[in-house]
């Protein structure tokens, strides 16, 4: 899964610009899953989940979600090379990591940003 993005000015004609965030790494390698997006002093901060299977203690493969984080000027973005930057190894015991998703606004207290 892969993060396209649009402008318009009008709302009713829209111009495609270049694919936001795609599976390129090595955390991400399942899928680039929904997110969220904030602007702060002309960039942009995108949180998205990312997808991975991966091997567990029982040598059992799994699905992993975690939360990624990139930053772009509206057109083009580079994923942050601290990802993933929130890991289900924060979870509670008993919360699962194969459906760590979704992250909204948590993306300013990680940058600090009031």
């Amino acid at each position: 899964m892969h993060w396209g993005h649009q402008v318009t000015e009008d709302m009713v004609v829209w111009k495609d610009l270049p694919v936001a965030l795609a599976p390129d790494q090595w955390y991400d390698q399942e899928g680039c899953f929904s997110g969220s997006a904030v602007e702060h002093e002309g960039k942009h901060y995108l949180i998205y989940t990312e997808v991975r299977k991966q091997e567990n203690s029982s040598g059992q493969i799994e699905v992993v979600q975690d939360q990624c984080l990139a930053v772009g000027d509206g057109v083009d973005y580079k994923k942050v090379n601290t990802n993933p930057v929130l890991t289900g190894n924060l979870l509670p015991d008993g919360f699962s990591r194969e459906h760590f998703r979704d992250p909204k606004k948590l993306i300013e207290p990680i940058l600090g940003l009031d």
